[in-house]
């Protein structure tokens, strides 16, 4: 994205997102202007999900810590500080740096 204007405005509306199918009307949109989307932007759109379906739990900071993934919740949100599996946090199996963002967000995408 040569042109600095649109892709300011990609990112701002990115930025903006707040539900996934926005996100995926954005990849839509970057694609079927640019082409296939090269590895930095899929991993800025998977990106920008996860951190709609954290804010869609009312998770506000998403890390990891070697193969662990600790979800922290925001202040006053309803349950514990943290989203585990049991009494764990979840595991990473994954090394590659996209399979991890996808492992992340398919954790986050089935939590209610």
């Amino acid at each position: 994205m040569a042109e600095a204007r649109l892709r300011i405005d990609l990112y701002r509306r990115l930025a903006l997102a707040e539900k996934r199918d926005t996100v995926r009307e954005l990849e839509a949109e970057m694609a079927d202007r640019f082409g296939p989307l090269p590895l930095p932007a899929r991993a800025l759109l998977t990106v920008t999900e996860i951190r709609v379906l954290a804010e869609r739990i009312g998770v506000s900071r998403v890390e990891t810590e070697g193969d662990r993934l600790i979800c922290r919740r925001a202040a006053g949100a309803a349950g514990q500080e943290f989203l585990k599996t049991g009494s764990r946090f979840p595991r990473l199996r994954a090394k590659d740096p996209m399979k991890r963002l996808e492992e992340i967000r398919r954790f986050l995408a089935r939590q209610r």
